[in-house]
């Protein structure tokens, strides 16, 4: 009976319907990949564009820290160990603008531990725009392990848009493991374009085995058309093996042609050395 089967298989593979299917097969692997690339680098580029991401928010308390007077400092040492408060504030109004920052630092330290957390919070007006800004950090370190906690939100508007973002992060690392979430929400509000994004990310490693899932969701509308599209991507790695699911939803609405498009696509990929197989 398997001698049968297999002859029976080996002629379905000459055939023209099953080299068409595994064509069709490939080619729409490729183009889910394409378009996941895509959505994912707008995503990532729509983040930069509006500073939400851990440089900015890092960025944010630096330059604070650097132009902010010191309004109270307090603090303790014995020994190696040592614990500190610091409040720092800048109030400033010139004939361009008007800014008030306000930090606050609590540091403590033992010989190989270390812990900080820093809160600032800033309002901004100029002739061009308003911005307000809370950043929240949370750092634990010991000998080999460190957790942390980023939160960068802010509130932009300008003669032309209103933007309105957060960024959230937390992350672990010992000496073997690491993992964390990454969550970015953005509401960017133009005269000619709405657009709503946000991104989760999610990954763990374990020495060479490695795990992630990476969504997407994007909604926008301007005066021609309206689109949505959500993406989920799933990669896991261990011992040479590597296995990956995309699946992507899309549904466009266009004024001027008057014709609604739906699409779903999902790409099933493992990759096993020497095999290659789509599902």
């Amino acid at each position: 009976m398997s001698d049968i089967t297999d002859a029976v298989l080996e002629q379905i593979k000459d055939t023209e319907l099953f080299k068409d299917l595994i064509e069709d097969a490939v080619e729409s692997s490729e183009k889910v990949a394409e378009l996941a690339e895509a959505v994912r680098q707008n995503a990532d580029q729509l983040a930069a564009a509006v500073g939400a991401n851990r440089q900015t928010a890092e960025a944010i308390i630096g330059n604070a820290l650097a132009i902010a007077d010191v309004v109270v400092r307090q603090s303790a040492q014995n020994g190696v160990n040592s614990a500190s408060f610091t409040q720092l504030r800048e109030v400033i109004a010139t004939e361009t603008q008007a800014r008030v920052t306000d930090v606050t630092r609590l540091e403590a330290k033992t010989d190989q531990n270390a812990a900080q957390v820093t809160q600032l919070t800033q309002a901004l007006s100029d002739e061009t725009q308003a911005r307000a800004t809370a950043v929240d950090a949370l750092t634990a370190q010991t000998e080999e392990n460190t957790a942390d906690v980023t939160q960068l939100t802010q509130a932009v508007s300008t003669l032309d848009s209103a933007t309105a973002s957060r960024f959230d992060e937390l992350s672990g690392k010992t000496a073997n493991a690491s993992g964390g979430v990454q969550n970015t929400a953005i509401a960017l509000i133009q005269n000619t374009l709405a657009q709503v994004n946000q991104q989760v990310k999610q990954s763990a490693q374990y020495g060479a085995n490695a795990a992630g899932i990476n969504r997407v969701d994007n909604v926008m509308a301007d005066a021609t058309k309206a689109l949505s599209e959500s993406l989920k991507a799933l990669d896991a790695a261990a011992g040479g093996n590597t296995s990956n699911v995309t699946e992507f939803f899309e549904s466009d609405g266009g004024f001027q042609s008057g014709i609604g498009d739906e699409n779903q696509l999902t790409e099933r990929y493992g990759k096993r050395p020497g095999c290659r197989n789509y599902h």
